[in-house]
């Protein structure tokens, strides 16, 4: 999940004509320490990705504000935190147990979900940034239109969009006394 959450507006980048993910060690934690390329699946640049992308600062994490982090060189990283949420969520969803870790079990899903949309398995791992099976694996590259005709097979999930609360803290704004009483009337 830290791969996703760790994203930056500028890892979000077209390749040969296609919407794709840059997922890099620059941006933070990434499973096999290399650079990756992943296309976007449409159903998600249809619900509006792209455009949430551009409305970010340039170079701007996607999903946390600079500006908020306490401690730039903290031990846990902004986009661990976010992760962790996001876990926070799934188990306010009703994942409750406990052998089941709510981040690691969105690279489960996908692999079963893949299966049956009979992915092909060598370029599910390439998506994921598995490890390689054999040295001959390693040789050439799975290139983003080749993963993209795989993303393809993988189904639209239904997605009911919340209404969403801002939890984050503000500061109080001092408020003079006769425009309070002003905006009591």
């Amino acid at each position: 999940m830290n791969e996703m959450t760790q994203l930056r507006e500028s890892d979000v980048c077209p390749v040969v004509g296609l919407p794709c993910i840059r997922i890099t060690p620059e941006a933070g934690s990434v499973k096999d320490t290399k650079t990756r390329v992943v296309p976007l699946h449409p159903h998600l640049v249809e619900q509006g990705f792209l455009d949430f992308v551009r409305k970010r600062p340039k170079g701007a994490p996607l999903f946390y504000s600079q500006k908020r982090q306490r401690k730039v060189d903290r031990v846990n990283p902004t986009y661990v935190s976010v992760g962790n949420k996001l876990a926070e969520w799934v188990r306010g969803l009703g994942v409750a147990d406990p052998n089941v870790a709510p981040n690691h079990g969105w690279r489960h899903r996908f692999k079963t979900v893949s299966r049956r949309a009979k992915m092909d398995r060598f370029i599910v791992h390439a998506i994921q940034g598995r490890a390689i099976e054999t040295e001959g694996d390693d040789y050439g590259e799975v290139e983003a239109d080749v993963m993209y005709a795989e993303i393809l097979k993988h189904p639209r999930y239904d997605v009911t969009v919340p209404e969403t609360v801002d939890r984050r803290r503000r500061k109080k704004s001092k408020v003079s006394a006769g425009s309070a009483a002003r905006a009591r009337l």
